[in-house]
């Protein structure tokens, strides 16, 4: 027989110290050599319990639009109200859902530039930007790209301020609308205009919430 206990028998001799213990004592004990345990135990139920209350109890709202801003500059508060006023008239349970509002305008950073140009590609390449807020120089450049639909389908008949180029096969195409006089827009304290510069709406050619994107523009157009 080996004079060196085993790992069975260590723990034997453990759970027998542990069973001849009670009250105070257990508890001591308890804590005086397995705190670090019981301190990684009640972490990780803690951990545990606030990922089943998230998922479960309380999910974090689904996006039903992403929208991109590169109109014209804006205060920081202007697409925190553009995001609620277009989720108050499009989410069918607000607080479930949410439309996001996301300025991408060159800050001068680079770090920070190159991180927003980062993630508009990333998300562009998984469709998850919808709805395009712009200028019209901004337009030509995605034009050019390909990265916009010809939306004239999608448009009310005697629809004005359309933003129309010639396609591949020399047909115009309508890839984008003024949305300069949006009650939606100007019903928004923060929004700042600009007398020579027009905001027009386009979309992405590979939005993936088609039917919410049609309201969000005959909202836009009201």
């Amino acid at each position: 027989m080996s004079l060196v206990p085993s790992r069975k028998e260590k723990l034997k001799e453990e759970w027998e110290k542990i069973k001849s213990l009670n009250g105070k004592k257990l508890w001591e004990y308890l804590w005086e050599y397995y705190k670090i345990l019981i301190i990684g135990i009640a972490i990780g139920l803690v951990i545990l319990g606030s990922t089943i209350y998230s998922s479960v109890f309380n999910p974090p709202p689904t996006t039903i639009l992403n929208v991109v801003w590169l109109y014209e500059p804006q205060h920081m508060e202007f697409y925190n109200d553009l995001a609620d006023e277009l989720t108050n008239n499009l989410a069918e349970y607000s607080k479930n859902e949410q439309v996001s509002v996301t300025s991408f305008i060159q800050t001068g950073n680079p770090q920070l530039d190159m991180g927003m140009q980062t993630g508009f590609i990333a998300m562009l390449s998984i469709g998850d930007l919808d709805i395009i807020l712009t200028n019209e120089d901004e337009l030509n450049v995605f034009v050019s790209e390909r990265v916009l639909l010809d939306i004239s389908t999608w448009l009310p008949p005697g629809t004005e301020g359309l933003f129309t180029l010639d396609g591949e096969d020399g047909v115009p195409k309508v890839y984008a609308v003024s949305i300069r006089d949006s009650r939606i827009l100007n019903n928004i304290p923060d929004f700042i205009t600009y007398e020579n510069s027009t905001p027009y709406l386009g979309v992405f050619v590979n939005t993936g919430r088609e039917e919410t994107v049609r309201q969000a523009i005959a909202l836009f157009l009201e």
